[in-house]
């Protein structure tokens, strides 16, 4: 029979495996040499769902899904606050009012879920950077947008809940170009007013869609975990294949900021973790998304819905002639 003592114990690492990575220990950081870097990062980050991965560049599953469907992302919010918290930098918004949050639901999740933050993983060289990796190839940038489920007033119930899908991540690869990315154009100047760590600014206003840029009817989708301590294995991800464009002087702001031992704050990814006997999706949608394109009328619903039923139909048939 346990003992108090035990069950005490029980209910303290319970709870710690809860606690969103805001209110966890601030020690840890990314150096692989370090004592608190990733291979020793403790509790939740021993699991078996953990992410980043490295996603198979073949044979995967493939799927063909609904489109993604972003409500409000078109609507600016009515506050934008940029931070730098001395691991990453975190975009967090607030709406005009409650039902002007925007909500990203199709695509094959399972709920409809309500965006929370934006933040950024980057490498000190353009070899790396990425957290997610596609076949062993790493990309210099990725931005994720991260959502909790709708059913939830806020992301720290949605951590609480503790569910496989409690939580939804919408992953982007940067790749360096000679044209700089006009929203992070937005966003660069801000970056200046929070070179140190642990400072926050007012950042411009602009939709959230101007995030959403490139073509996102093709992405990989498997169950896995926050990146952070405590590595909560609740997240639904989603990583959009395409490439997003990043300019070399882009990616240099990035790279100026600083750590709270102000060191430079770049190398921010967790190296990837073990699939294991997870499935990852290869999924393409039956819509085309592209910049522009990310509210859908009800006739536009109903169109969508005719081409997913003639994309189907065909694999049917190509099925019967083999």
């Amino acid at each position: 029979m346990p003992t108090p003592a035990s069950c005490f114990f029980l209910l303290l690492l319970q709870l710690s495996l809860l606690l969103p990575t805001s209110c966890s220990d601030h020690s840890w950081n990314y150096k692989s040499e370090s004592p608190n870097g990733p291979s020793h990062w403790q509790l939740g980050c021993k699991g078996n769902q953990q992410s980043p991965i490295n996603i198979p560049s073949t044979g995967l599953a493939s799927v063909t899904s609904s489109h993604l469907d972003f409500s409000h992302y078109d609507l600016e919010p009515a506050k934008a606050i940029l931070r730098n918290n001395g691991h990453t930098v975190k975009l967090s918004t607030e709406a005009a009012t409650p039902e002007k949050t925007p909500v990203l639901s199709g695509g094959g999740l399972p709920h409809s879920y309500k965006f929370s933050q934006v933040h950024f993983h980057w490498g000190a060289e353009d070899g790396k950077g990425s957290e997610h990796l596609i076949g062993d190839t790493a990309y210099p940038m990725e931005m994720h947008l991260v959502h909790y489920k709708a059913t939830h007033g806020n992301i720290k119930d949605a951590l609480a809940e503790g569910a496989y899908d409690s939580l939804a991540v919408l992953g982007f690869f940067f790749q360096v170009s000679e044209e700089p990315n006009p929203t992070l154009a937005v966003l660069l100047p801000h970056l200046d007013e929070i070179k140190k760590a642990e400072t926050e600014t007012v950042s411009s206003i602009f939709p959230i869609s101007d995030l959403l840029t490139g073509d996102m009817t093709s992405f990989y989708r498997y169950n896995g975990s926050l990146t952070t301590p405590g590595c909560n294995e609740i997240v639904q991800w989603t990583v959009v294949k395409d490439p997003v464009p990043v300019s070399m002087d882009q990616m240099n702001a990035f790279r100026q900021l600083q750590t709270k031992e102000s060191e430079p704050l770049v190398d921010n990814f967790r190296p990837a973790q073990q699939l294991g006997d997870r499935q990852v999706l290869d999924v393409t949608t039956a819509q085309l998304l592209i910049k522009g394109s990310h509210t859908f009328s009800p006739a536009d619903r109903v169109r969508g819905s005719m081409v997913m039923l003639v994309v189907v139909m065909v694999r049917m048939v190509r099925m019967v002639s083999l």
